[in-house]
């Protein structure tokens, strides 16, 4: 069996589990510039319509986690997937590189090391 159909039979599997008590799934993955899990995970979910979404993060690593802490957030505060996957779409592009926007808030003393900065950063302003 080839790599993508295994993969492919792995996302069906999780997405039949998932959905079996009535849940819908939001999927968040790897970019598709750099994978094809994307792609295996969204041709598995035209099995699931309307249960299952899946966003490409359009990122790696941090963009994707800061993506998936969002979509925590959404749920706790009761969105739907719908709402959730919405929201996704619109903020994935905003996702700035950690490396820039930062800024220095203000020193503070800690008892162990000495000084600190205490820095604040919103990674989808």
């Amino acid at each position: 069996m080839s790599r993508e159909k295994e993969n492919f039979e792995k996302f069906k599997e999780e997405f039949e589990k998932l959905t079996k008590n009535g849940d819908d799934v939001v999927v968040i993955t790897l970019s598709s510039k750099l994978s094809g899990t994307f792609k295996c995970a969204q041709d598995a979910s035209k099995n699931f319509e309307d249960k299952v979404f899946v966003v490409d993060s359009l990122t790696a690593a941090t963009g994707e986690r800061v993506l998936c802490d969002y979509a925590l957030n959404l749920i706790a505060s009761g969105k739907t997937a719908e709402e959730i996957v919405a929201e996704l779409e619109a903020k994935k592009s905003k996702i700035q590189n950690p490396s820039c926007h930062i800024k220095n808030i203000s020193p503070k003393w800690n008892s162990i090391r000495g000084y600190e900065s205490v820095w604040l950063y919103d990674p989808l302003r």
